[in-house]
């Protein structure tokens, strides 16, 4: 399929239509566009002819393009290439795309990937799509120029941008084989399904598609997170960067949160590495840890010693809790804390805490909560011996210029255990994400939105689960 596929990509181009809007130069040029408009090239050769021996470049490159796709003619490269030619001398931008292609392939002439460069370089700058999509695939290949992947997307991306569907299959490409690039699955999809209806790419899209989601299970059916921890490399240390985790399961007073503290402290050990946190710039607050002394008073210590410019990452696992009273203001939960008393201390409060974090001299706070506000987790109450009931949590608001917030779940949706892996459902993916090189917190949810979701259908109804986003949604880890 591969091998069809890239011969596809060498030569479906060649039948593009003709630019029949153009601004004609002389009369004759107008009824030969009038033909053409009516598949009548025979006559519109006439009048084509007519209008090139008084110089119009439109018609040059018309007739061009039909000796070099047999349009109305016999295909005869030499004649193709001398009004091609003569057009691209007036600055025929389509002309100069077409040359272009007769040098890359060496159709009438020897194959000149200098001249093929040039050529589609000139048409490029003139803003022609296709000429960028072909020296995106000269770059990719490495045809005439040393492969560049960078450039080869950026090509791709400048073509696709203006609607060129053979480059939105490319950069499909690109991500699904990571060329260039992390390889990245979700990314590769978007693409694909954008080129799954058209007529010429359809089949070998949808072949793709149906590549992805099998490569998608089959990540699925085995815990990569360790693997993948294993094989990435550590990144430079930072002493600008500081780590907050909170990891709580075994709760005193309500029911535990399964596999809660050994995601909490895979994730410390996935975001020092891909982060490049120093161990004493980080704060471990998973097992007897997370109690209600320890975080406030350990958080408290180590937000002082942040510095302007510096970055804080904040990562909590455990119970959330709306509190009724004060209109379901969520609360996060130590696990010495009876959930009916949570009221009593204020610090826990997520707007205090999200407040308590923007308040400090960092310039950047990034937060993940895996946690939902419903007042039930893995579908059971908080609350020890009361239904597990789906209660909206009231609105937070915090500093959304210097700080962005990733929350498992929304509304009145629990957060999930992911059985099949050992982890939480949402902090799976995300390191997942993380380990995989992403480093755009929009990129990161994307990527994790769509499999939290797809695998929480999985689970049932009830358990659907769709992770949350806001504030600077710009910002990057």
């Amino acid at each position: 399929m591969k091998q069809k596929i890239k011969i596809l990509l060498l030569f479906a181009l060649l039948q593009l239509p003709v630019q029949l809007f153009a601004d004609y130069g002389n009369d004759m040029a107008t009824k030969a566009s009038s033909y053409i408009k009516n598949n009548n090239y025979t006559d519109a050769k006439y009048y084509l002819e007519k209008a090139s021996d008084s110089g119009d470049a439109w018609s040059m490159q018309t007739l061009g393009w039909m000796y070099l796709n047999g349009v109305g003619v016999s295909v005869d490269y030499a004649k193709a290439k001398k009004y091609l030619t003569d057009a691209s001398d007036k600055d025929n931008t389509y002309a100069k795309y077409q040359l272009g292609f007769m040098y890359l392939y060496g159709k009438g002439t020897d194959k000149d990937y200098t001249k093929a460069k040039q050529y589609f370089k000139e048409a490029s700058d003139k803003d022609n799509i296709e000429a960028k999509f072909y020296l995106g695939l000269m770059h990719l290949n490495g045809l005439g120029v040393t492969k560049d992947y960078k450039s080869a997307k950026k090509y791709f991306e400048e073509s696709s941008n203006s609607g060129n569907m053979w480059s939105k299959y490319q950069l499909g490409e690109i991500y699904f084989n990571g060329y260039g690039v992390t390889k990245d699955y979700i990314k590769a999809k978007v693409y694909y399904m954008q080129t799954s209806e058209d007529d010429g790419l359809k089949e070998a899209s949808k072949e793709m598609l149906v590549l992805i989601d099998k490569n998608i299970a089959k990540e699925s059916d085995s815990d990569n997170i360790a693997l993948l921890l294993k094989e990435t490399k550590q990144k430079k240390v930072s002493d600008t960067k500081y780590l907050i985790v909170i990891g709580a399961e075994n709760y005193e007073y309500t029911d535990n949160i399964v596999y809660s503290q050994h995601t909490a402290q895979m994730f410390l050990e996935v975001a020092q590495k891909t982060l490049g946190i120093s161990q004493s710039n980080t704060l471990d607050l998973t097992s007897e840890n997370a109690s209600m002394s320890r975080i406030q008073m350990e958080m408290n210590k180590l937000l002082r010693r942040v510095k302007n410019g510096d970055t804080i990452y904040f990562y909590y696992s455990g119970h959330g809790i709306p509190v009724a009273t004060q209109k379901n203001e969520p609360y996060i939960l130590p696990i010495d804390v009876e959930p009916e008393f949570i009221s009593e201390a204020p610090f826990f409060k997520l707007q205090n805490i999200y407040k308590t974090l923007a308040d400090s001299k960092a310039s950047k706070v990034v937060a993940f909560i895996d946690s939902c506000f419903s007042g039930a987790t893995d579908g059971v109450s908080v609350i020890k011996g009361v239904a597990a009931t789906r209660l909206k949590a009231k609105n937070v608001t915090f500093d959304t210029k210097k700080m962005v917030v990733l929350t498992a779940g929304k509304d009145k949706q629990y957060s999930n255990m992911y059985e099949a892996k050992k982890y939480r459902l949402f902090s799976y993916f995300l390191m997942e994400s993380m380990l995989k090189g992403r480093t755009s917190v929009k990129d990161i949810y994307s990527d994790l939105y769509i499999k939290v979701k797809d695998e929480s259908y999985k689970m049932g109804d009830m358990k659907l689960q769709e992770p949350t986003m806001s504030g600077n949604t710009g910002i990057k880890l």
